[in-house]
């Protein structure tokens, strides 16, 4: 069944009332939010309030014309799983809802994408872990590491120009005492990239490589990590397309249609982080 885009929701309103002022994509994306309010108020995590929640979500939106081509129930699917994780869309680097077009629904949809501090957020909810970082190393940095029984990377920036990003890596320190690290060059990192992105020339890896390049370190640092099996579903979730189901079972933790859409294209615009606007009010509903 052909999914209906944001152009064809406009559209099918104005017919309604012709003589109404056309309904721009932000104030309908603003209905939709409200109607899903309720929804989004369930599920976010205490840390964040709704309220601040539907505001992200709406700047975002605003400020990533590429999504007025995508469906509204794959937009609303990103933002609720921002809510149930608590992490905010495209500010500081938590998440993206970035736009693709599904050659398999002949649809442009959001895919919801976790940023590196979305990961290092999630990981740190666990309690087991007391820190977890990743950082780029530079050609004129002091950087020396070695694997096998004995573990050990050293790490000291150079002061002033630093030269091109040669290594990144990644590294994690338990409460325990327990550590480890995984390292990878640039190179590496463009293999992985090339390889396993729809995005490689578009997106969060064009705008931000380096963040993204520190996000596929974690990713291959947490498989060997001791992280709960809820952990690791909500990080399942990264680079899939989520649709609310309609039978709206918000009491559930499971409340999307969720598909990972394995032949698509990136869209030809979206943002990347953005700062906060200092001059909105915060936690104010839409």
């Amino acid at each position: 069944m052909a999914q209906t885009s944001g152009k064809d929701i406009r559209n099918q309103l104005q017919l309604r009332g012709h003589n109404a002022p056309a309904l721009s994509f932000n104030d309908m994306m603003k209905l939709e939010l409200k109607k899903a309010f309720p929804a989004i108020k369930s599920v976010v995590p205490n840390h964040m309030t709704p309220e601040r929640m539907a505001r992200i979500a709406l700047t975002t939106i605003s400020r990533t014309p590429a999504l007025a081509e995508c469906t509204p129930a794959s937009i609303i699917g990103a933002v609720m799983n921002c809510a149930i994780l608590g992490l905010e869309p495209n500010l500081i680097g938590h998440a993206y809802l970035v736009p693709f077009y599904n050659s398999k629904t002949k649809t442009r949809e959001a895919q919801f994408v976790i940023g590196y501090k979305g990961y290092i957020d999630l990981v740190r909810r666990t309690g087991d872990v007391s820190s977890i970082y990743a950082h780029e190393v530079c050609q004129k940095d002091e950087f020396d590491y070695c694997y096998g029984l004995k573990k050990d990377l050293r790490h000291k920036p150079a002061e002033g120009e630093r030269g091109h990003v040669t290594h990144y890596y990644a590294c994690y320190h338990l409460k325990d005492g327990a550590y480890d690290f995984v390292v990878m060059t640039r190179a590496e990192v463009e293999a992985h990239r090339d390889k396993y992105s729809k995005a490689k020339q578009f997106g969060p890896w064009v705008d931000n490589f380096d963040e993204m390049a520190k996000k596929t370190c974690i990713r291959k640092l947490i498989k060997f990590m001791p992280i709960s099996i809820e952990v690791a579903e909500q990080l399942a979730k990264d680079e899939a397309v989520l649709t609310p189901r309609k039978d709206n079972g918000i009491e559930s933790s499971d409340i999307f249609d969720v598909e990972f859409s394995d032949v698509s294209e990136p869209i030809e615009e979206v943002a990347g982080p953005q700062e906060e606007d200092q001059d909105q009010p915060k936690d104010t509903l839409l």
